[in-house]
């Protein structure tokens, strides 16, 4: 079955695990687009095809590698960040430690979240956060500053040390607080992609007294250890946003049953008043009831955006439209070719 549409390309073949190819589409109500032809190239080694001149773009790339690349004056790297995806700890709130929400605070205090940005190598305007941002799910605009997504708690280990104390957890001569003879020691959950995160949180907090063992673990066995509740924390993705379609999964988080036992009637009246509506107006209100919340409650930690690199030839021209970063793929028709003219006699 040939695939139909009415965009910027026309399907032409698909060689299955391989590539797709598209060629430009002369009934584009819009013109016939600048590229002649796209091939979208499935698996493969990105960088190095990048880097032997087999492909013009690759998205998604980790930031180390797109850092590396951005080094090469053949290649710009795009970004953008959407607040309502981000990289989370996942609290228990089974676990006796974890259960109180100054608890949670405290070792929410206790982690340098700027400083993780910088040694993951996101790009420095990337926001730290606490609630999602009080906006439908647009991409952000990685130029705004950071304040648009409210005021997040600082790191201020002190602060954290004085709460752990005030929630019963004594520092001890042995480094690791307890409270009536029970160490303050959690299980930490990573797997391959998260493993530096891991290690990142154990270090900080071991210096308010808190034991963290990072337990690496496959993608799968972790979220299926999640959703049974079988965890005493994780680090993984978090979908924030809470338009209509997307609804089903917050619920699952924070309903009855939830994975990590937390549930406020407040938080299910907001979330399923959501469910029922498309409109950004009542959907932008929802965050806003929910922000003073989750502020005080916070069920996840919220440690960074989900940060999307595109690393793009400098042939490929027309991206310097800020809507355009977020996935060239999706302005297609805006975009050109400029091939560099050949150096002269001597040149």
């Amino acid at each position: 079955m040939e695939p139909v549409g009415n965009g910027p390309y026309r399907h032409v073949r698909t060689v299955p695990s391989t590539l797709v190819e598209l060629e430009a589409n002369d009934r584009y109500y819009r013109g016939r687009p600048g590229i002649e032809r796209i091939r979208l190239k499935l698996g493969g080694q990105a960088t190095l095809e990048l880097l032997s001149g087999e492909i013009d773009g690759a998205p998604w790339l980790p930031s180390p590698e797109a850092s590396r690349l951005a080094e090469d004056p053949r290649f710009e790297v795009y970004f953008a960040f959407d607040p309502h995806q981000v990289v989370a700890l996942y609290w228990n709130h089974r676990h006796p430690a974890l259960a109180d929400p100054a608890v949670r605070r405290a070792l929410t205090l206790a982690i340098d979240r700027r400083l993780l940005i910088q040694v993951l190598d996101l790009p420095t305007t990337t926001p730290v956060l606490d609630v999602p941002p009080a906006r439908g799910p647009e991409p952000a605009d990685t130029e705004g500053p950071a304040e648009r997504y409210g005021q997040p708690l600082g790191f201020d280990p002190d602060a954290a040390r004085e709460l752990l104390d005030s929630a019963g957890w004594r520092a001890t001569d042995g480094g690791v607080r307890r409270r009536g003879g029970e160490e303050l020691t959690i299980s930490l959950f990573v797997f391959d992609q998260t493993e530096p995160i891991g290690v990142f949180v154990q270090e900080q907090l071991r210096e308010v007294g808190v034991s963290v063992r990072v337990l690496q673990l496959d993608g799968n066995v972790v979220i299926d250890r999640m959703r049974a509740g079988e965890f005493d924390a994780a680090v993984h993705a978090f979908l924030t946003h809470f338009a209509s379609e997307d609804v089903q999964g917050i619920l699952g988080l924070y309903g009855p049953g939830s994975p990590i036992g937390y549930h406020n009637p407040r938080v299910m009246d907001l979330l399923e008043r959501a469910a029922l509506t498309n409109d950004l107006e009542v959907i932008d209100g929802i965050y806003r009831g929910l922000a003073p919340i989750l502020e005080a409650e916070l069920p996840v930690t919220t440690l960074h955006p989900i940060v999307w690199n595109w690393v793009v030839h400098t042939r490929v021209r027309g991206l310097m439209n800020r809507r355009r970063l977020f996935c060239p793929l999706w302005s297609s028709d805006g975009l050109w070719i400029e091939e560099e003219e050949p150096a002269g006699e001597g040149g």
